[in-house]
């Protein structure tokens, strides 16, 4: 499965609402809208995406493309929650994953993986993902209008004991 959850970071992630959660507290140093334009993907393929982080929700938005020029569009993930900042750590409370895959291929593999539970995939149509609730770890930092995550060593951070140690710098997010 090329795509899958392939594009897991949000990851990461720009509706402003994060599908109307409540959004509560004060600004951080985070809030506000993030985007990468296009870039290598560590599973194969490359990517978009803008992440527009609330002062406790998220929305993300992510493309999926085949080519290095991000012309050749595969796939669309949307995803919401709720988050919680640490001294440089974030936890991303995933609430919401909706998903429109634009090839043949990858809908034969989502019918036969039954991915979120389903095997009627189609090509352009957005299927939600009702089983995709999750919390990732990870860790952050900013440097001017940079937002840095944390290098995923292949493994989801789906526990506090795999959250990165080192930030990815090669595909920061900028404001």
């Amino acid at each position: 499965m090329k795509w899958g959850y392939g594009l897991v970071f949000f990851l990461l992630m720009a509706c402003g609402s994060a599908h109307h959660l409540q959004d509560s507290g004060a600004p951080t140093e985070i809030t506000g809208i993030w985007r990468r334009q296009c870039f290598s993907l560590s599973r194969g393929g490359y990517g978009k995406d803008s992440l527009d982080l609330g002062n406790t929700v998220f929305d993300s938005d992510q493309d999926a493309y085949s080519d290095s020029g991000c012309t050749k569009h595969v796939a669309s993930y949307h995803f919401a929650g709720k988050y919680a900042l640490g001294t440089g750590t974030i936890d991303l409370d995933l609430q919401f994953l909706e998903v429109t895959l634009d090839q043949q291929s990858d809908v034969d593999t989502y019918n036969t993986y039954a991915i979120c539970g389903a095997s009627n995939w189609a090509v352009g149509v957005k299927k939600e993902c009702p089983n995709s609730k999750k919390t990732l770890y990870q860790i952050y930092a900013t440097e001017g209008s940079q937002l840095y995550f944390g290098k995923l060593a292949g493994q989801d951070p789906d526990s506090p004991e795999k959250r990165p140690t080192s930030l990815d710098r090669d595909r920061p997010y900028t404001k």
